[in-house]
């Protein structure tokens, strides 16, 4: 018999974490589950760690394959997965003893897609998220213009139900930003969505997260938003372009404002801002030459 739900967990050199996440799944309230565990290459314990779990719990799988990033270890989940909803959760993050339940109950009257809110975690101390989320989130056009500004949806907090997400898979090819081409590929099929307002999973922020490394994700985060913009039609472009167009003056009268009062550590900020868009846009304008 099928589980109900299939969890996938990428891992790349993230040992120290990766036992929270299975007790966390351990700790479920459902327990008809399976748990891909992805060893993207790890240099690490992570192989060793994983095995230990699949040895004591026969739910759990182990994967091994070279090193290829997120999103080529969350595909290759989805390819062996088989149970009838899938759960993303990244080694370093945590789900609550009630999370598969609570989803399962809404998926059962019919929703395809169920979202809970969510909470950070950091050095073992829990914090308020600064987005709120909300039923009203969950649309294309909220997804496609309003991702990182009233809003982001950390992708353990939903669960999908496989027909939704059949044939769709994370983009390879971008360093970061992946989780927001997921989702648009997911709201062009108009799930039937459910927001669970109750906070079901942390978040961890660490030093040796991609998320610690504001430059880069600045500059890969341009990179996905220029993929994007491409991929729209002709009123969808004008719309995305009017998002990003507005947040640049935003971010303009903010440091014109620096400048007035006088207020240097607001214009160094806003400064390192505009270097981290534009000079990866030079960058790619480049190589197309």
């Amino acid at each position: 018999m099928s589980p109900v739900f299939s969890i996938i967990i990428p891992c790349y050199n993230q040992a120290a974490f990766l036992e929270d996440a299975i007790q966390s799944l351990i700790y479920q309230a459902l327990e008809s589950w399976e748990c891909l565990i992805i060893d993207d290459g790890s240099p690490d314990d992570t192989a060793r760690i994983a095995q230990k779990w699949v040895e004591r719990d026969s739910r759990i799988k182990l994967f091994r394959k070279e090193n290829g990033g997120l999103s080529s270890a969350r595909n290759l989940g989805l390819k062996y997965a088989v149970g009838k909803y899938i759960q993303f959760l990244d080694c370093d993050d945590i789900l609550k003893p009630e999370k598969l339940e609570f989803a399962y109950t809404e998926h059962k009257q019919g929703m395809q897609l169920v979202v809970s809110n969510f909470e950070l975690l950091k050095n073992q101390i829990v914090q308020k998220v600064k987005h709120n989320l909300g039923q009203q989130y969950l649309s294309y056009d909220s997804i496609l213009v309003e991702w990182d500004d009233t809003f982001n949806i950390p992708i353990h907090c939903a669960t999908f139900s496989r027909d939704i997400i059949e044939n769709l898979k994370f983009d390879e090819n971008v360093g970061a930003g992946e989780d927001w081409m997921f989702w648009l590929q997911v709201f062009k099929r108009s799930p039937r969505s459910k927001y669970i307002d109750k906070f079901l999973v942390y978040y961890r922020i660490h030093s040796s997260s991609i998320t610690a490394d504001m430059n880069l994700m600045v500059q890969q985060k341009l990179a996905t938003a220029l993929i994007i913009y491409n991929s729209l039609d002709a009123h969808y472009r004008e719309i995305f372009f009017k998002r990003f167009a507005l947040e640049a003056l935003n971010r303009r009268e903010t440091l014109y404002e620096s400048y007035r009062k006088n207020d240097r550590s607001i214009r160094k900020k806003i400064k390192n801002t505009f270097r981290g868009f534009f000079r990866p846009r030079l960058k790619i304008e480049n190589w197309n030459r």
